[in-house]
């Protein structure tokens, strides 16, 4: 996985996230949001955060 990968899969995840909060908003209002942000943080947050843990950064950065 390059940097440009990285980068992408980052501005991908912003990019749902952004929609998925405006269209939760539009349907159950603010409790609904906080609600679903607190959910998507406890599952994608482990989630990304082992992967940027697993991450072969040597080679990325051709160290």
């Amino acid at each position: 996985m390059s940097v440009l990968g990285i980068i992408a899969a980052i501005s991908f995840g912003a990019i749902s996230m952004f929609y998925m909060v405006k269209f939760v908003d539009a349907r159950w209002g603010f409790r609904g949001q906080m609600i679903f942000t607190l959910i998507y943080t406890l599952v994608v947050g482990p989630i990304f955060i082992w992967s940027v843990v697993r991450m072969p950064w040597r080679e990325i950065l051709n160290l």
